[in-house]
Formats: structure tokens, sequence, C-alpha cells
């Protein structure tokens, strides 16, 4: 096989693995996972006995965390934005905003409250947390797990 075959062949798996991100705009993160997927043709050993498509996902993803990792520290400096303590209050909502359960995890609680209710990015909630991106998200989309199980029962 050679690297063009590849690409057309694995170009869906880059894809869905580059949905999953945020951060950093679609198409970079493609091009980056496209890298990972190069560079994992060239060192993948058929002799490991390895599916290609398991050993080409862990350098598709570690190119794209490697794009979202500089993209936020080529934008983000802590030492240049120092977050307004209001945005930063956990106090209870009013009646008529959002309620969350008690048994919730404060940070999840404020990422929830600052993304939802104070309509942030996940950009600004990284800064405001003192979080990566990636970390805002992953917590965010387990609290509204947590809220959506919540509501089912």
């Amino acid at each position: 096989m050679t690297e063009d075959q590849i690409v057309h062949d694995y170009l869906p798996l880059v894809k869905s693995i580059a949905r999953k991100y945020q951060g950093v705009p679609q198409e970079d993160l493609l091009q980056e996972g496209m890298l990972g997927l190069i560079h994992a043709f060239r060192k993948y050993d058929p002799a490991r006995e390895v599916k290609f498509a398991t050993y080409a996902t862990y350098y598709i993803r570690k190119y794209i965390l490697l794009a979202i990792d500089q993209e936020y520290r080529s934008t983000a400096s802590y030492q240049e934005y120092e977050p307004n303590s209001a945005e930063l209050e956990t106090t209870d909502p009013e009646p008529g905003e959002i309620i969350l359960p008690d048994s919730m995890p404060e940070t999840e609680r404020r990422i929830i409250l600052l993304s939802i209710g104070k309509q942030k990015s996940l950009k600004e909630i990284s800064v405001l947390l003192k979080l990566r991106v990636e970390q805002v998200r992953i917590l965010r989309d387990k609290a509204l797990r947590r809220l959506k199980r919540v509501a089912d029962a």
C-alpha cells in the first residue's frame, strides 16, 4: 500500500477522531490527523500483529492533541488574563435559572454555569478555571451526562 491509498482508505477514521475535539478549526484538526496517519503508516510493523487502524488511532489522536495544545499555548496566557471574580461565583441560581444536583462536583458545576448560564466558550472557561480546553470539554460532557441521568430518574 502507498501513502495515498492509506490516506484515502483511512480518511473516515481521521474524520471521526477529529470530530471529537474542539479548540482548533476542524480543517486544521483533519490536517494534523492526516499527518499522524502518515506517521503511523511509516512506523507500522505488521510483525507485531496489531491492526493498523488501532495503531494509527494512537498517532492520529497524538497529532490532534498536540495541535490543540500548541493552539492553546499560543493564544491563552494566564498572566495576561485576570478572571473577573463575578464570573467565578458559584452561588445557587435564581428561580428560572439552571438547577444543578448537590452531588455534582464543584468544577463540573462551574463549567455548566459558565457554559450554559453565562454563554462562555470552552476556551474562555479554560482560561477562567486554569484548565486545558480538552479538560473542560471532558468535564462539561461528564456533567451533562450526570444531568441527563438525574432528569431521567
